[in-house]
């Protein structure tokens, strides 16, 4: 059971919001006009929740919707804590975020509007099974389809002309700076994405792109996650584009989808460090890796000349500061 899996059962059972404020909703039901509620409190959203706010929040819902009564779930990843500073509020449940249960005490009501059943049994009802979320499939995803893509792609090049061959690439998509500069062939910043100069340039980056590519997308949704994919390696190509300009560097070619790849895994991270702010406890190791990798593979590119560095730190930042900003609210886990 999760906050948001909650407040859409309470929505489609007739529930209207009446509150939504730092990580606290509250929804109503109305019978002859006399109301009833149930809050939800998100802890990671909200860590100063205390006695004082929730009784604030009962009394201004009374005087404003004619609410009489209002049990809080309270969603926290600290029982102790959060326990601690409810101390003296009967009208709440706690509900435990690693052990995924929920705690009711001596002193809180055994049950309130059917809720307990539906929250205990993970959003199933005795007798009424509520509809499920589909489950995620991994064939039918816009990265198997990027990753096919590029694949055409290649193949294409390969069979009209040579890949090896500068003046081919530039005249069939790849983004040439001296002609991009001067304000042509603008169309390259983005058909570039899908070009790549060799076997092992293609495979290097479909292989980190199916990598991390998959999960990231499971997270962010498909259209999020295409958004963050195409942008991300538009920005690496707009960086590189500033650097040949600073360097007077007007007759280089540049090709392949690593700034969007790159892109993606910055916003792998910033979802991953989106989700340990949410649950502090969960292992650090897998964040640490990636980072890793990441500094290893720029260090890489800038020992190569044939490397694209600065579009590839481009994507990096680009795709982080997209995941920050896409991924405002805890959702499925990536992992």
């Amino acid at each position: 059971m999760r906050v948001v899996e909650l407040a859409a059962a309470l929505n489609n059972s007739g529930f209207k919001r009446v509150y939504d404020e730092n990580g606290i909703a509250v929804y109503g039901a109305f019978n002859n006009n006399v109301g009833y509620g149930v809050g939800i409190v998100d802890c990671s959203r909200n860590a100063d929740c205390d006695v004082i706010l929730l009784q604030t929040i009962r009394q201004n819902l009374l005087r404003s919707s004619n609410i009489t009564r209002v049990l809080f779930v309270v969603f926290t990843w600290d029982i102790e804590t959060t326990r601690i500073r409810l101390r003296g509020d009967c009208d709440h449940w706690l509900y435990d975020g690693l052990e995924e249960r929920l705690l009711i005490y001596e002193d809180q009501p055994a049950d309130y509007l059917g809720l307990r059943a539906f929250i205990e049994n993970n959003g199933i009802v005795p007798g009424r099974e509520l509809p499920k979320r589909k489950s995620y499939n991994y064939l039918l995803t816009v990265t198997n389809g990027l990753v096919l893509i590029n694949i055409i792609v290649f193949i294409y090049q390969i069979v009209t002309g040579d890949v090896d061959n500068l003046i081919y690439l530039a005249t069939h998509g790849g983004m040439y700076s001296g002609a991009v500069l001067s304000g042509k062939m603008l169309y390259t910043v983005f058909t570039s994405l899908f070009m790549h100069a060799s076997i092992a340039h293609l495979g290097g980056n479909m292989l980190t792109l199916l990598f991390c590519g998959n999960n990231l997308e499971s997270r962010m949704g498909k259209l999020k996650y295409l958004v963050i994919y195409v942008l991300s390696g538009i920005i690496g190509n707009v960086a590189s584009l500033a650097y040949y300009a600073a360097a007077g560097k007007y007759n280089v070619v540049a090709l392949g989808a690593s700034g969007a790849v790159f892109g993606v895994i910055g916003a792998y991270i910033a979802v991953m460090i989106n989700d340990y702010r949410f649950n502090p406890d969960k292992p650090k190791m897998r964040i640490f890796r990636i980072i890793i990798w990441v500094l290893l593979a720029v260090y890489q590119g800038v020992r190569s000349n044939e490397i694209n560095v600065v579009a590839h730190v481009g994507g990096l930042i680009g795709g982080f500061v997209l995941g920050l900003l896409l991924c405002r609210k805890r959702g499925n886990k990536i992992w």
